[in-house]
């Protein structure tokens, strides 16, 4: 499955993103990091492409820089990321687009808002499921690969 990554300097702002990702029923799994320099040093260890939520104001860089960082791992290269902030600054979200982000959402994040993410972020495609309950997310990572995750809402 496509593991989720969050990467947040504030504990109570991962606390309430994994709080909206459970709420949204997503199944895939998901990885919690308080810096850049956690995320950085645990998959300059273990890489495998995954749908990132990243923190545009981490302490103490920024997260256009972790983005082109992890971009900079073969394996992540593909991988989808998606800037977080509670403020509007347009030049922090430019930079973050510049590094490769696919979208913006503003803090705190609703599992609605997720859910819509998901289904418009380019590179993502959603597939309804007959029960009508569950969605699979599919992942275009390379040319050989793709990925799925699973979600239900």
């Amino acid at each position: 499955m496509l593991p989720v990554v969050v990467v947040d300097d504030s504990h109570s702002d991962l606390f309430f993103c994994q709080r909206e990702l459970w709420a949204a029923r997503i199944l895939n799994p998901v990885l919690l990091f308080p810096s850049a320099k956690t995320c950085l040093e645990y998959f300059q260890r273990e890489s495998f492409p995954c749908l990132g939520l990243v923190d545009l104001v981490l302490s103490p860089d920024r997260g256009a820089n972790l983005i082109k960082k992890l971009r900079a791992i073969p394996l992540l290269q593909n991988s989808v990321f998606v800037m977080l902030s509670a403020m509007s600054d347009y030049k922090l979200i430019a930079e973050g687009y510049a590094a490769g982000a696919a979208t913006f959402l503003t803090k705190p994040v609703s599992h609605d808002e997720l859910v819509r993410i998901f289904r418009n972020v380019r590179g993502l495609s959603v597939l309804q499921h007959r029960n009508g309950n569950e969605l699979t997310l599919s992942a275009r990572l390379d040319a050989h690969a793709p990925v799925h995750a699973r979600v239900s809402v």
